[in-house]
């Protein structure tokens, strides 16, 4: 408890000693908050926790309600009606404290619009985030269609490419053997040309 005072009290907020050992209440100090307030929902919001054992003077801010065990031996114990104010609520809610006064029809109304329209704004998020990871997906689908349509050309112009290389491979070597055919004609007409001035020769002598 030394220790939640001692932060508290570093935080800036004024903690009060209730007639019970074993509870604190932790009241906001600024002043633009602690003035009086006729309803409750004008205040601004604040945060109150635990349950109220000390009844807290009209006007303040609860910033929170610490509740204890009591090791001491002094015989204290504030869930007895010995120790227990009479007029403490049973629990303190975040805003004026007036008493015990719960929250007007109209607060609570307010209340339930804001956690509607909290819920509406949470179910657009959602609703934004679907759009965007199936925008996100459509968007990856895309890329890898065109990186593959991509590949199938580079690889039709690969194969393109290799058939026509075989292609001028086959048509080299068919010339190199026509070349090949006509030297061999050549070479048996000179034969054949040589053969017939020999012949020639003999029939003039």
């Amino acid at each position: 408890m030394a220790r939640i005072v001692r932060e508290a009290t570093a935080a800036g907020i004024s903690v009060s000693k209730t007639d019970c050992k074993d509870a604190f209440i932790l009241v906001e100090p600024k002043p633009q908050i602690m003035q009086q307030v006729d309803n409750v929902a004008d205040a601004p919001p604040v945060r109150a926790v635990g349950q109220a054992v000390a009844s807290v003077p009209s006007g303040n801010i609860v910033h929170d309600v610490v509740v204890v065990e009591d090791d001491s031996d002094s015989g204290s114990n504030c869930n007895s009606d010995n120790n227990k104010p009479q007029d403490a609520p049973a629990t303190l809610a975040p805003g004026v404290v007036t008493s015990s006064t719960p929250f007007s029809e109209e607060s609570n109304a307010k209340i339930e619009k804001a956690k509607a329209a909290l819920e509406d704004a949470t179910a657009k998020v959602s609703k934004a985030e679907g759009k965007r990871s199936q925008a996100a997906s459509s968007l990856d689908s895309l890329v890898a269609a065109a990186k593959n349509r991509r590949r199938e050309i580079l690889d039709g112009k690969i194969r393109q490419n290799r058939d026509q290389q075989e292609s001028l491979r086959q048509q080299e070597e068919s010339l190199q053997q026509q070349r090949e055919t006509l030297q061999h004609q050549r070479e048996t007409l000179q034969q054949d040309l040589i053969k017939l001035q020999e012949k020639l020769t003999v029939m003039a002598a």
